[in-house]
């Protein structure tokens, strides 16, 4: 008589009818509990404190593409990737106001704003890449004040500026997220003491 194959044991012994009678003899004599081993599960999904809800958000296809493909690029969950680029909006939104999204590649703050957390005479500069190389521009200008080969040139020269104006200087990466934000005065969260 030829042996029925069922899969394998986690081992790779293959699971055959012999096998799966032997096991149902053994069930039958009983067990002491020591002898039983318990199953244990993976660790699932990681919990989200406090979270409750669910919201849920359509995309366009080719954004949920972009975001699927970022996602794996830093080997996170869509989920995840979403949930920081929500908490990069608003912690941005509330420093910032008036940024053109285009210019400087974060989201424009609500209307609504509170007032006492505007910089109301001068505008933040930001270092941010282009196709030639860097540039500097004030938060709103379609224009760059100023343009660099280097990183490093741009830098100093917003550096500079921002000095000068007693304004923030937010340094991009080359993906255009912010990297580092200084304070030159007018500090939107000044260390407390």
């Amino acid at each position: 008589m030829t042996q029925h194959t069922y899969g394998h044991a986690t081992d790779g012994t293959p699971i055959n009818d012999q096998m799966i009678e032997n096991l149902a003899d053994e069930a039958e004599r009983g067990y002491e509990p020591g002898q039983l081993r318990g199953h244990r599960r993976g660790p699932g999904r990681p919990p989200l404190g406090e979270a409750k809800t669910v919201e849920s958000v359509r995309l366009e296809p080719s954004l949920r593409d972009e975001v699927a493909k970022r996602a794996a690029a830093e080997g996170t969950t869509v989920s995840e990737l979403m949930r920081r680029a929500l908490r990069h909006y608003i912690d941005t939104a509330a420093r910032n106001t008036a940024l053109n999204w285009k210019d400087v590649g974060v989201a424009p703050h609500p209307e609504g704003a509170r007032k006492d957390m505007a910089m109301v005479d001068k505008k933040n500069i930001h270092t941010v890449p282009t196709e030639d190389g860097w540039a500097n521009r004030r938060e709103g200008a379609k224009r760059a004040s100023s343009t660099h080969a280097t990183k490093a040139e741009a830098q100093a020269a917003g550096r500079a500026a921002a000095m000068k104006d007693g304004v923030e200087h937010l340094i991009h990466k080359k993906d255009g997220t912010i990297g580092n934000r200084n304070s030159y005065g007018n500090d939107p969260h000044p260390p407390k003491g």
